[in-house]
């Protein structure tokens, strides 16, 4: 759910002017549970209201017990980039990372605003520039890693489907490497949540992986038994949709729709997806050729990069010649209705 740390390409950001915007805030925690305010004691934070304790874990407040599938399966990796806008140069490169997700901060979160960055992991530096930040995930983990580097403005342990802020509390809502580890019949409570802590006229961004009708993907799924293995539970993906259906449902739960990426539907995917085949080597020859040499790009900073931009200027070519659905991940930005 989580990439690597990308190095920070230069110390110059692009900064909101402070004199002439009011700066956004986020509200204090609430109770996940009621609702109700909390008070901090010894022990943590305290609910007066239904009697709950939740305590401080090195300046993360923890809202849900441990969970160890996310704990141990993922490093806490960042996206430490913050560049200098006023280069183009330095613009191209939000476009690259992480299949444009950069690029639809850029574009949808316009405006100075509060967000919430769900799973956030490491965390996203980037995401600062448009006001205070706040990192949720279930890995104690990578939040206290997150916490350590300051970037956050508040990092917190808790189920995405219960966040401990009041309602209309944040501008924006982005998750990356999230909505597909949610299952299919929880994805509206969930959609819900998210329309409930957005203020009138926020925004979403979500990039996740998708069931699809890419040929590599279908080929991979002639053995049911391995694709479980090697494709859903590898990584927990058990809430994977067709990107049309997401589309769908986003509309059904009240949101508009303001533009979506389909990346990766041909056969020249990114590299993790070339990992997992390798659990069927035994079954191709080809890719018993193809998989050492995509394990070397992989161990090579400056290969893996160069691999990256060249899938991404692919899928750009290729997604308006083929259909939705054959795309293995969806970048989409909605609005909450008013």
């Amino acid at each position: 759910m989580q990439e690597g740390a990308i190095a920070s390409q230069g110390e110059e950001a692009q900064e909101l002017d402070a004199a002439k915007t009011p700066q956004p805030q986020t509200p204090g925690l609430v109770c996940p549970h009621c609702r109700g305010p909390l008070g901090r004691s010894d022990a943590g934070y305290d609910c007066a209201a239904c009697q709950a304790t939740y305590p401080i874990h090195e300046g993360v407040p923890s809202f849900i017990e441990a969970d160890e599938f996310y704990e141990t399966r993922y490093e806490p990796g960042a996206i430490n980039l913050l560049p200098n806008e006023g280069r183009f140069w330095n613009r191209w490169l939000l476009y690259f990372v992480s299949l444009h997700y950069l690029w639809f901060v850029r574009k949808y979160f316009n405006r100075p605003g509060a967000v919430l960055d769900v799973a956030c992991g490491g965390g996203t530096r980037y995401l600062t520039t448009r006001g205070p930040v706040v990192g949720l995930d279930v890995s104690l983990n990578s939040l206290k890693f997150l916490h350590r580097k300051g970037w956050y403005h508040e990092s917190v342990r808790a189920s995405a489907f219960e966040v401990p802020y009041p309602d209309e509390s944040f501008d924006f809502i982005c998750a990356k490497f999230f909505f597909e580890h949610v299952s299919p019949e929880t994805k509206p409570g969930l959609l819900r949540e998210f329309s409930r802590l957005l203020k009138p006229g926020g925004r979403l961004i979500m990039l996740f992986d998708c069931d699809c009708s890419n040929r590599l993907w279908q080929w991979a799924k002639r053995d049911p038994d391995l694709f479980q293995s090697a494709f859903i539970e590898n990584d927990g993906h058990y809430g994977l949709m067709r990107p049309s259906e997401t589309l769908e449902l986003l509309k059904a739960e009240g949101y508009k729709v303001l533009g979506y990426h389909a990346a990766n539907k041909t056969s020249l995917v990114h590299l993790p997806m070339l990992g997992w085949l390798g659990a069927y080597k035994s079954k191709s020859r080809v890719l018993r050729l193809v998989l050492p040499l995509t394990d070397a790009i992989a161990r090579n900073r400056l290969l893996s990069t160069a691999y990256t931009f060249s899938v991404t200027a692919w899928d750009d070519i290729m997604e308006p010649l083929l259909p939705l659905d054959r795309a293995r991940f969806l970048l989409v930005a909605c609005e909450r209705k008013s």
